[in-house]
């Protein structure tokens, strides 16, 4: 931070680098889960669908992102 003070580099605002990243994350989840589910077999894309009343999917279990680092 400092160097790019010096540099009189302006950063975007908070908000702005955050929503950059959360567009960002979206964008790698997404592929993620559009690989694992084009390499699934028949039975594992059953195990995705939605299945009962509960209307959660394995696949919803998957694609819950990580927690952060403790």
């Amino acid at each position: 931070m400092e160097r790019l003070v010096d540099g009189c580099f302006e950063l975007p605002a908070f908000s702005a680098l955050d929503a950059m990243a959360t567009t960002i994350r979206g964008e790698v989840n997404a592929e993620i889960f559009a690989g694992i589910a084009a390499r699934a077999d028949p039975a594992g894309i059953g195990r995705l669908a939605l299945s009962g009343l509960t209307a959660k999917s394995d696949f919803n279990r998957l694609k819950k992102t990580a927690p952060w680092p403790s």
